[in-house]
């Protein structure tokens, strides 16, 4: 029970297997808000409370999960409203049992090389297409851009000429790169769900 504090706001968590997309163990304070958790086949958070877990401030998240007990104090299952009448957390959050619809979109650029960024795609209704907004990250009509697939980086590219609208990023046909020493690729492939990519401009 050494851990001191931990902030966690306006985060996004997300898995694909049955163990929590977050644990949280032992720490003497914790402040989190804002923070999306999901997971589409199981767990969510698994929270291990220390002697004075009553001063945690845990509230205004957002969970979704096909699972009837996505949460777990001290390696114990809890039910959404198991989770809230034990811990007291969560007063003001929203639970969905199910998986969510449409998509998020996250365009970052990169804060040391201008025209630059990574693109961040959750694309639950497996679109064959996805259009990006790229505005905020400088990029003039005319310049010439290569998004890059971040699982296959130097292998997968798609090259255009930006021209002032939306770029459609394409969620299929990619894959991801094996390993050097490994005989197979990493799994499981995300897309159509999930992709990451790089645009930089030539």
């Amino acid at each position: 029970e050494n851990n001191q504090d931990l902030r966690l706001i306006d985060n996004f968590f997300w898995g694909q297997d049955p163990s929590a997309v977050l644990e949280v163990k032992w720490w003497q304070e914790l402040n989190g808000s804002g923070n999306t958790l999901g997971n589409e086949d199981g767990e969510l958070l698994s929270l291990a409370l220390p002697s004075n877990w009553q001063t945690y401030q845990w509230d205004y998240n957002t969970y979704s999960s096909p699972s009837s007990d996505p949460f777990a104090v001290n390696d114990e299952t809890r039910s959404w409203n198991e989770w809230k009448e034990d811990t007291s957390l969560d007063a003001n959050s929203s639970f969905v049992q199910g998986l969510p619809s449409g998509g998020i979109m996250f365009v970052r650029p990169n804060e040391y090389e201008s025209k630059r960024a990574n693109i961040i795609i959750y694309n639950w209704d497996e679109l064959a297409f996805v259009p990006i907004d790229v505005t905020n990250i400088g990029l003039e009509i005319g310049d010439h851009y290569t998004l890059h697939n971040a699982q296959n980086y130097f292998e997968e590219t798609i090259s255009g000429i930006y021209d002032g609208n939306q770029i459609n990023i394409p969620m299929t046909g990619w894959s991801i790169i094996k390993p050097i020493g490994w005989d197979e690729p990493l799994q499981p492939l995300t897309f159509p769900q999930f992709g990451v990519f790089t645009l930089v401009v030539e």
